[in-house]
Order: structure tokens, then C-alpha cells, then sequence
């Protein structure tokens, strides 16, 4: 059995990447390994990133979209690895 893995991305004004981002990782899901979780944490953008990365989040369980205010990169992927529930946790 795969072992699920957690990829965790820190999101700030993102709006111009996040959709390709988030379709392939969905694509990666859904055709190669299923056991995989998204989790965007979005600290404090002033673009559509949040409401971008919310499309795929209700569409999609292992999705998942946190918001902060105006976080480092670093504090923002320590919060989603504290939100994570794989065995491997990926930046």
C-alpha cells in the first residue's frame, strides 16, 4: 500500500500559478497516486489566490485551503504541516 503523502504549499499572491499548480497535482491524484493531499496555505494575498485554491478544495476532499494573515513562507508551512495527515509531508 502507498504510504499518503502531504504536499504543502505556502501561497502569497499566487493567483498566476495556482491553478497549474493545483491541476496537475489533482491530475497526479487521480491518475498515478491516489494517496496524496493538497494543502495550500494562503498568508495574506492580495489576488484571487484564497478563492482560486477554494475551487479546488470544495471540488475535492484531499484538497485543502487555509488562510493566515500576512505569514512568512516559513510559518505558513509550518501550520500546514501541522494540518497534514500523511506519512510523508513535501514543500
Amino acid at each position: 500500500m502507498n504510504k499518503k503523502i502531504s504536499i504543502i504549499i505556502p501561497a502569497y499572491n499566487e493567483e498566476k500559478y495556482i491553478k497549474e499548480t493545483s491541476s496537475k497535482l489533482k491530475e497526479i491524484k487521480n491518475n498515478e497516486y491516489k494517496n496524496l493531499e493538497v494543502i495550500v496555505v494562503e498568508n495574506g494575498s492580495t489576488d484571487k489566490t484564497y478563492e482560486i485554491a477554494k475551487q479546488y478544495a470544495n471540488a475535492d476532499k484531499n484538497f485543502k485551503v487555509f488562510h493566515l494573515d500576512k505569514a512568512s513562507a516559513a510559518i505558513a508551512t509550518n501550520f500546514g504541516a501541522k494540518q497534514a495527515s500523511g506519512e510523508i509531508l513535501s514543500r
